[in-house]
């Protein structure tokens, strides 16, 4: 018979007995025979500790979970064994797991720190059906290091003890020897009291990177001795407390504070030899220095050529310290960092005189950096209904070998820069211990994209090798059917409209194929929005959607849209990026905005903010021109609250509103340049301030329509953005009875001249004028 088959056998009534009576009633009865015979090896689907695992307990077990049941009698120490890194066996107990395909190795004592062992699983072990495993199976993992048993200690402190005309202003500050736990650090472990005894109120903070404990009181009195006291309650990340209550006293100054600043510590230290190329440059100064005059004018860093180092300049008011951080600094180099006399304290003084240190950076080393980082999850365009997300790079490599120093994550907005000020600190994260491949990122909203790398130190070179960047978006997708395009063929029947959500497949193609049957055919429709840079038209097949940008539309026989995504986020201020010269924006989201309450920003080249946020009708915005272009039946009509532009060629609009699934023109003049739709300047057009606002514009649209200025005919000449893309194609008979086919423009720009259909000619104006006066 089959394996696995279950079968009947019947008894019918035509058997009879001797007599010849037949039986009353058919009989029948199944059965099922035995399985097929196992004949496949079992496999070891997963261990503990994970291969390559390091800081791994002295205290662990090791496991190995096979792909089925395995006989414990073939669980021995022959097949199943641990070494160490020089090849030494581990005693220990072999024994089967809480399931028959689990099986655990108990070593007999604690195993030594910081060593590297290696598990090994013969081909000795067997299955329930007397398979063996195909051939061995080894990893191995790294316990953790000795423990800390040394106590912490204050190295240095601010102000210095004994010291005398210390400002009212200081903050002070100790540094210890050894990192210790953030939250050992309190009002009750940091204190502060005055010459008499009586406590001082103030807030206590901890830089990790620095060691620093500071005590920010909440105000001191003027020739007054203070006594700072840290207790012995504070450890370090051992869990070792300070050996000793540390105390410490200073005299503050004299009532009027004329004193100027001074820098009293650097890194790297003057003249120092050896620095990484991506050390921070960092200056502590005696006082409070006023954060706006800290700058990338008055921090500088040049080489030894007199070439300037791009770099970012951040003020820490808690410890004092200025830190200018540059991409990377090149090796062996020596550098000057200079700090002007135009730093300030809280009183508004300056410093007395520049101050300039110098260190040179450590030669180069053949040592290469780690193998790049990749993204496992999550990958481009990952989907998550809600936050937090788990990043998961690469498993480290190096090609040398070297271990894993350190990692860095950066996470920003799509829409905003890395490095932001008011992210959440998930965003920019370095560690150097526990798992250095996976990372939790918080504070993150629905109806927005994110944009993710990772960064690997190795700890030879002591460089970073960064991974390309990855994007995932944050909430649930939807099928938007707001937008309908009108039957046309001419320019005049060009629509701009937008899309204010993350779509599912941005491509021009995936997001409006099956409207279009399948593929972008130029005889029925024309789609396409305006690069900047090329100064062209980027058609359907290169184009790529994105909330807040439009895109022209011609539709022969018309187009109901349906667009599925997330929609964009109305609880936040969303960036549009700007490229120099005309762009085609829109709302970025569901909202209804005023045009004038947009704001504008530009940022340096290293994404910290250069100039704003600003309103856009800035007098000193010379970033955006003001005016905010839409199109209208066949010609450009423009917005411009100020009233500070006429041109003959187009007319005036009042309405100030930019609308969802809209399309406008805006003109940038310089780079890196911004819009921000801020969340609070949402409004609807029928609200209570859109009507005062929309009164306020009428009113002033009629009062310029009476005006006809000498600089209104000098300014007619076509500033006006870039028409719209040629017409559909239009089949037409020759003479001879053939076809042929004439396409009203190509894909490229095409200003319309000033005597073209699409406008006005400037003479028939001016003789209007002359004779309707």
């Amino acid at each position: 018979l089959s394996y696995g088959t279950t079968y009947t056998a019947t008894v019918t009534t035509g058997i009879a007995d001797l007599a010849g009576n037949e039986l009353e009633e058919v009989f029948a009865w199944s059965f099922t025979t035995e399985s097929v015979p196992d004949a496949v090896s079992p496999a070891v689907i997963s261990v503990s500790p994970d291969d390559g695992a390091t800081d791994v307990s002295a205290n662990t077990v090791i496991t190995a979970e096979f792909s089925e049941a395995v006989r414990p009698l073939t669980l021995t120490n022959n097949t199943f064994s641990v070494t160490d890194d020089s090849d030494g066996r581990v005693a220990g107990s072999v024994t089967p797991g809480d399931g028959d395909n689990t099986v655990i190795f108990r070593p007999l004592k604690k195993l030594s720190y910081g060593t590297t062992y290696t598990a090994t699983v013969t081909t000795g072990i067997a299955d329930l059906a007397g398979n063996e495993l195909e051939e061995v199976f080894a990893w191995s993992f790294t316990t953790e290091s000795v423990p800390d048993t040394e106590p912490p200690t204050v190295s240095s402190v601010s102000p210095e003890d004994g010291k005398e005309n210390v400002s009212v202003h200081t903050v002070i500050a100790a540094v210890f020897s050894e990192p210790v736990k953030a939250e050992t650090l309190t009002e009750e472990t940091f204190l502060m009291s005055d010459e008499l005894g009586s406590e001082t109120d103030g807030t206590v903070a901890y830089d990790e990177t620095t060691r620093t404990a500071t005590f920010r009181p909440e105000s001191l009195d003027y020739s007054t001795g203070y006594v700072a006291k840290i207790t012995d309650d504070v450890t370090d990340l051992g869990g070792n407390t300070l050996a000793g209550a540390f105390e410490w006293s200073f005299i503050t100054e004299t009532e009027s504070d004329t004193r100027p600043p001074t820098v009293v510590s650097t890194s790297p230290e003057d003249n120092a030899a050896g620095t990484a190329p991506d050390s921070a440059v960092t200056a502590i100064f005696s006082e409070q220095i006023e954060a706006s005059t800290l700058t990338d004018e008055t921090f500088l860093v040049f080489d030894d050529s007199g070439n300037e180092v791009i770099g970012t300049v951040t003020y820490n008011d808690a410890n004092m310290t200025a830190t200018f951080a540059s991409v990377q600094l090149y090796y062996d180099t020596a550098y000057t960092a200079t700090i002007t006399d135009d730093v300030a304290d809280l009183a508004g003084n300056t410093m007395q005189d520049a101050f300039e240190w110098s260190f040179t950076t450590e030669p180069e080393s053949d040592n290469s950096p780690p193998d790049i980082p990749f993204a496992i999850s999550p990958y481009d365009g990952t989907v998550f209904v809600e936050g937090p997300v788990t990043l998961e790079a690469s498993v480290f490599s190096d090609p040398e070998g070297d271990s894993h120093a350190e990692t860095r994550w950066m996470v920003r907005r799509a829409d905003r820069t890395y490095h932001c000020s008011d992210c959440d600190p998930s965003f920019d994260f370095m560690t150097t211990s526990g798992d250095l491949s996976t990372h939790t990122v918080t504070d993150l909203g629905p109806g927005l994209e994110y944009v993710w790398k990772v960064g690997y130190k190795d700890a030879g070179s002591r460089t970073f090798s960064w991974s390309d960047e990855y994007v995932f978006k944050i909430g649930i997708s939807e099928t938007d059917m707001n937008v309908r395009i009108h039957p046309g063929t001419e320019r005049a029947d060009y629509r701009m409209v937008s899309f204010p959500l993350l779509p599912d497949d941005p491509s021009c193609v995936g997001l409006f194929g099956d409207e279009m049957g399948g593929h972008y055919n130029r005889d029925n429709f024309r789609i396409g929005t305006y690069h900047p840079e090329t100064s062209d038209y980027v058609e359907c097949g290169n184009l790529k959607v994105e909330p807040g940008k439009a895109v022209w539309f011609l539709a022969r026989d018309g187009l109901d849209i349906a667009v599925s995504g997330i929609p964009v986020s109305v609880n936040h201020d969303i960036d549009v990026k700007l490229e120099n010269g005309w762009n085609m924006v829109a709302c970025p989201n569901k909202a209804e905005y005023i045009w004038d309450d947009v704001l504008v920003l530009q940022h340096n080249d290293d994404g910290t903010i250069k100039k704003g946020p600003m309103p856009v009708f800035f007098g000193n915005n010379d970033l955006v021109d003001r005016k905010l272009w839409r199109w209208e039946k066949g010609t450009y009509i423009y917005y411009d609250s100020q009233r500070l532009y006429e041109n003959e060629l187009y007319e005036a609009d009042p309405d100030p509103f930019m609308k969802p699934y809209k399309g406008y023109w805006v003109k940038a003049e310089q780079k890196n340049v911004s819009l921000r739709f801020p969340q609070d300047s949402q409004t609807e057009s029928g609200g209570l301030t859109a009507q005062i606002h929309r009164r306020i514009s009428n009113f002033r649209f009629h009062v310029s329509r009476f005006k006809f200025s000498r600089e209104a005919i000098a300014n007619s000449a076509d500033d006006s953005p870039p028409s719209p893309m040629g017409d559909i194609s239009v089949s037409l008979t020759n003479e001879d009875g053939s076809s042929r086919i004439e396409a009203g423009g190509s894909c490229f720009i095409d200003t319309a001249a000033s005597n073209s259909p699409l406008q006005p000619n400037i003479i028939d104006i001016f003789l209007h004028k002359v004779f309707h006066k």
